[in-house]
């Protein structure tokens, strides 16, 4: 049950251990010839937890890695965690089967059964985000220019020795918004399985942690720390602030942040362009004006859960940027207020 061979089961001759992508597939088994026939069928059905697990270990172990981003990290230790406690859950069978005599394969196979749903559950969500990833499949030639909106920001975080999260055009990675509008889908799939539910339910919630984070930073002070490109908000580095001394008019703020459209969370998509002007506001003030935004955040949301997350409203932003104007009011020049007065203005 935890995927190593045995004297009566052993892998079938076809899987490598050492091979990535068959680990990521998940073991295959080969059972003895001369076993009872049910007995055959009954270890044939619970060899299949044997390949979930060895499955969903690998593909943590994958996703962990640096280049897959916070939300990954973050999808993966919730799974870790899950997988811990089917080992513990392994070892209290193994001291029934020691101590109890009528502890049978059978009563094995009845108390599995929920964890190999689970099981089943989170191999099935790994293989979607794998072929997402083109870690399972050939990569689809209209995705591979999917990357290249992001080649601005690769070449100045090489330029900065910085290249931790950065990857070359062409490679199509599954993470940040597109992770959890995936686990989002799979979620509103599941609305006859009270267990799957639960289950997507608490890898959406743990995955959403430190996405936001992210949309706190931009939402109240105006800043992206996305360091492997995951956030819905995409700061083109490459357009310098210096610009504004040069034209008030020119493409700065249009282009500086623009929404990564493929990669919204579906609990963002309605508002996804007021997200984006609450913290292109917090910018120009700061930016133009010279006032220090960062406070300490109170009463936020953590996940996608919290009810202020899922459905933020436009009230709320309207008076955000009614704020910063009536501060631009009194730090600003004229000409900084009237661009922020014509941005406003056009944009509800």
């Amino acid at each position: 049950m935890k995927g190593f061979e045995g004297q009566y089961i052993r892998f079938r001759d076809e899987y490598n251990p050492a091979n990535e992508n068959d680990r990521l597939l998940g073991p295959q088994y080969q059972i003895s010839p001369g076993l009872d026939p049910s007995l055959r069928d009954l270890t044939t059905t619970m060899l299949k937890i044997a390949t979930y697990y060895g499955a969903v270990e690998a593909f943590v172990e994958v996703q962990s890695r640096e280049e897959f981003g916070v939300v990954n990290h973050a999808l993966s230790a919730a799974i870790r965690k899950l997988l811990r406690d089917y080992l513990v859950l392994i070892g209290q069978f193994e001291h029934q089967f020691l101590t109890n005599p009528s502890f049978t394969l059978h009563l094995l196979h009845l108390h599995t059964m929920p964890t190999s749903n689970m099981l089943s559950q989170l191999y099935s969500l790994a293989k979607e985000i794998l072929k997402k990833n083109s870690m399972l499949e050939e990569d689809d030639e209209d995705d591979s220019m999917d990357d290249f909106d992001d080649v601005d920001n690769i070449i100045e975080a090489l330029r900065e020795g910085n290249d931790g999260g950065a990857r070359l055009p062409g490679s199509k990675i599954c993470r940040g918004g597109s992770v959890l509008a995936l686990l989002t889908q799979r979620l509103s799939s599941m609305a006859g399985d009270p267990a799957a539910r639960s289950l997507l339910s608490l890898l959406l919630r743990e995955a959403s942690r430190p996405y936001m984070n992210m949309l706190n930073e931009w939402l109240h002070r105006g800043v992206i720390r996305d360091p492997h490109s995951e956030f819905l908000i995409k700061e083109a580095k490459s357009i310098k602030r210096e610009r504004l001394e040069e034209d008030y008019t020119d493409e700065y703020w249009e282009k500086r942040y623009t929404v990564r459209l493929d990669d919204v969370p579906p609990q963002l998509e309605a508002v996804k362009d007021k997200v984006l002007l609450a913290g292109k506001y917090l910018n120009v003030v700061r930016e133009c004006g010279g006032v220090d935004v960062s406070k300490e955040m109170v009463d936020i949301p953590r996940t996608f859960e919290d009810v202020k997350c899922v459905s933020p409203s436009t009230k709320f932003l309207k008076l955000e940027c009614e704020r910063l104007i009536r501060i631009g009011f009194w730090t600003m020049s004229t000409l900084h207020m009237l661009m922020l007065m014509h941005h406003y203005s056009n944009s509800y």
